[in-house]
């Protein structure tokens, strides 16, 4: 079995940021990273729970921000 790398986390991440799909696994297990902070694991929420619709282009660049985190940290 392949192991979930925090690269591929962040690909999946990005792909649901982009919109073209939704990985929620990749969401769900990138909240447990240690470098994320609170604010970061609320965005990582509202896309768990489908409430970044109330403000899409906003979540949307947090939610990159986020993977930039995660790859300066593979």
């Amino acid at each position: 079995m392949e192991e979930y790398t925090a690269k591929q986390i962040a690909e999946e991440i990005f792909i649901t940021a982009q919109g073209q799909s939704y990985y929620g696994n990749a969401l769900y297990v990138a909240k447990d990273f240690p470098f994320l902070n609170d604010a970061d694991r609320s965005v990582l929420d509202s896309y768990l729970t489908g409430t970044y619709a109330r403000s899409p282009f906003e979540s949307r660049m947090k939610l990159q921000d986020i993977v930039i985190k995660i790859r300066q940290h593979t």
